[in-house]
């Protein structure tokens, strides 16, 4: 027997609207000073690096759930010149539980220009590449 509601289910409208099931979605996100870790699952933003003037480099992060053998993703962080810092797609080999995935570069020089970071996710999939996750994260550097 299919699972399904039935004729007068215990939930207002809007209230089954908001629990709808999604397969695939987003867990975290953000930009660090390092990469974070799945030691601790979900990725708590929270105790990563803080990127600062000082850090040896500088990390867009996503923590996605249900990624899909096939699927396509890109990841890039931009600087506040607009230029792309740091940029990856890579198709996934297997399905995954849980996914984390960054794109980082290194600091060239004394110290990380002051300005608004930028991190921009998608997931794509199928063959008509519908995107099933995107994401943009900010972060302005003092």
């Amino acid at each position: 027997m299919p699972c399904r509601l039935g004729a007068r289910p215990l939930w207002v409208p809007p209230a089954l609207a908001a629990l709808a099931y999604a397969a695939t979605g987003l867990l975290g996100t953000g930009i660090a000073g390092g990469p974070p870790s799945l030691a601790d699952s979900p990725v708590d933003g929270g105790r990563a690096a803080p990127l600062t003037p000082g850090s040896g480099v500088a990390v867009f992060w996503v923590q996605i759930y249900g990624a899909r053998a096939d699927d396509l993703e890109e990841a890039r962080l931009i600087g506040p010149d607009g230029r792309v810092l740091a940029e990856r797609q890579s198709r996934l080999s297997r399905h995954r539980a849980q996914w984390l995935v960054y794109a980082g570069a290194r600091r060239r020089g004394p110290a990380w220009p002051a300005g608004r970071y930028r991190g921009e996710y998608a997931l794509y999939r199928g063959p008509n590449r519908e995107k099933v996750v995107a994401v943009t994260r900010e972060l302005t550097l003092q």
